[in-house]
């Protein structure tokens, strides 16, 4: 080995380790402010009460319950009641929770999370293999979204268990088993919609049916059992919630980003004119699967009008997936990491840190977005290794 080689092979290992100490210290940091919210039950007494509610006959979207948590807007010193405004089917797996204890529950489904979120790694080292690379690996362990479900109680882990799932059977061939958990996550996050949307436009039909079916068929479960009043009480819900929301920190929609400049109104169009823009982009453009299934993803969170923090784990197939990470990757991965105590502490500044820190992980999502758009080059491992689409 030449003393260049040498040198090289130092400065790698040097950055190595540097990166695996900065990702070991953001993982303290953020184990250490999320102590505090462990003794609270937060988004996941907003789930108690919905399950306590429909138990008892009543309103599961009401705000009226104690257990609905209060979320507290630092960037305009007023609260948000917030109660559970996931679609119908939730309330057939929160009811169950209205004969449990609220603080053994909501321990249970932490430590539920983190293991749902580790075999989540797993499968994904399994399914993209690299050379072992402890960066990746301590990069998703440090992602501000994981710790933000943890400590809110979220059900946002087996929805990145479906995103997954939708992933790879997509990129190996099987359209059907994909549809399916495409259509189970739409039918828990209707904002998914686009992804089916973006799959069926560019001609994989298959998934983009079997995902309609079974969307539609598990929506209709709440009806047979509540009654069409539960659909009811769940537009309103939506429709009432306050607009107030769209200004919390680590929201990363287009509504949200625009309703820091003061107009919410412009966000929707913004949303409405990247939907039209993606569909004309996938039929007009032969991507491989791989790019197809990435702005699925990041389209949905982006049009949702309220995307919090915690959806951006569901993008951890898109970085695993990739054979290297490009500048803008790199640089969506640092972003997607940065503690959301920090956020929460700079973002309420200026008007300019509101953009800025109160839209991070948003700037993050964009970041791959364009590189997907603009970057002809596809460096997936679906590409590199040639793996089978059906």
């Amino acid at each position: 080995m030449t003393s260049k080689q040498t040198l090289l092979t130092l400065a790698r290992t040097f950055t190595l380790t540097g990166l695996c100490a900065v990702l070991a210290l953001t993982i303290i940091l953020n184990f250490i402010s999320i102590q505090p919210a462990l003794h609270d039950l937060l988004d996941f007494g907003s789930f108690i009460a919905a399950g306590k509610e429909a138990a008892m006959g009543k309103n599961p979207y009401t705000a009226d319950s104690p257990l609905v948590y209060r979320v507290e807007s630092n960037d305009t010193d007023q609260s948000v009641l917030s109660p559970n405004l996931n679609p119908p089917l939730s309330i057939l797996f929160f009811m169950p929770l209205s004969n449990l204890d609220p603080a053994r529950a909501v321990s249970g489904w932490r430590i539920a999370t983190a293991v749902l979120f580790g075999a989540g790694i797993f499968s994904l080292l399994r399914f993209y293999p690299m050379p072992f690379n402890p960066v990746r690996i301590l990069w998703a362990l440090s992602l501000a979204g994981f710790w933000q479900i943890l400590a809110l109680g979220q059900i946002y882990a087996p929805l990145l268990i479906l995103a997954i799932g939708t992933y790879v059977f997509a990129e190996r061939g099987f359209p059907r088993l994909a549809g399916l958990t495409l259509g189970i996550l739409i039918a828990l996050k209707p904002n998914f919609v686009f992804w089916l949307l973006l799959l069926g436009t560019a001609g994989h039909m298959t998934i983009a049916i079997t995902a309609l079916l079974v969307g539609l068929a598990l929506s209709v479960l709440p009806i047979l059992t509540f009654g069409i009043e539960l659909y009811q009480q769940w537009f309103s819900a939506l429709s009432n919630y306050p607009a107030i929301g769209l200004l919390i920190a680590g929201n990363t929609s287009f509504q949200s980003l625009a309703a820091r400049f003061g107009s919410a109104l412009t966000g929707m169009i913004i949303s409405v004119l990247f939907v039209g823009g993606s569909l004309y982009f996938a039929y007009f453009r032969k991507l491989s699967m791989n790019r197809i299934n990435a702005l699925g993803i990041l389209g949905s969170l982006l049009i949702s009008p309220f995307s919090w923090v915690g959806y951006t784990i569901l993008t951890l197939p898109i970085f695993f997936s990739r054979s290297r990470w490009f500048w803008q990757y790199k640089l969506s991965a640092a972003l997607l990491s940065f503690p959301y105590v920090l956020v929460l502490f700079f973002f309420q500044k200026s008007f300019l840190h509101s953009v800025l820190f109160g839209w991070l992980y948003g700037w993050g999502l964009v970041l791959i977005v364009v590189e997907l758009i603009l970057n002809r080059e596809d460096n997936s491992l679906e590409h590199v290794m040639g793996y089978q689409t059906g």
